[in-house]
């Protein structure tokens, strides 16, 4: 054969590589022997092939694992976003004042025992620290018995928006906000 080559299919070259050597001059009885001699050249193009079919695997693997690793990753993500959407709601209806340090705390709990149920760790957070959550408070009237009513921090909220009003301070204005954003609707 010449020494340009071309690239060829692998099925082309077994069936061009009988017909090249029925055609390229026979130098002795090495190519008389063997039918399926390869030149040099193409086996040297065969083998550069090969290396770097497993070098695009290798890329390809490890981009697969890159791939899980990113989804079991999103996914556990996932989960504690549900998680904290989970407590949030309960902790809403248990009436937490202070929805973030309450939430902390509730999976702070949680992370000790992993058996415990969300409503479990609000009841252990709740008896620990009872001023994170309202206080149902008695209400006199002239009509009758003592009713209950449930006190917003509605208080709390106009005396956190006149100090926030008049000092201008974005630490009392985030103060005002938080406490407006835990206060029930």
């Amino acid at each position: 054969m010449n020494d340009v080559q071309h690239e060829v299919d692998p099925l082309e070259a077994e069936a061009g590589a009988s017909d090249a050597s029925a055609s390229a001059p026979e130098s002795g009885a090495a190519g008389a022997a063997s039918p399926h001699l390869v030149n040099v050249a193409e086996a040297i193009r065969y083998r550069k092939r090969a290396q770097a079919a497993e070098k695009e695997l290798a890329e390809l693997r490890t981009q697969l694992q890159e791939s899980q690793q990113q989804s079991q990753n999103v996914q556990d993500r996932l989960t504690q976003v549900e998680r904290r959407a989970a407590i949030d709601a309960q902790l809403a209806e248990a009436g937490a004042a202070d929805l973030q340090a309450a939430r902390l705390l509730v999976e702070a709990a949680l992370g000790e025992d992993d058996g415990m149920e969300i409503a479990a760790a609000i009841q252990a957070v709740r008896r620990q620290r009872p001023q994170l959550f309202r206080a149902a408070v008695a209400v006199a009237t002239s009509m009758g018995p003592a009713v209950h009513a449930v006190d917003h921090g509605s208080r709390d909220i106009h005396r956190a928006a006149s100090i926030a009003r008049r000092s201008g301070h974005n630490a009392d204005v985030m103060h005002y906000m938080n406490l407006r954003r835990s206060a029930p609707r």
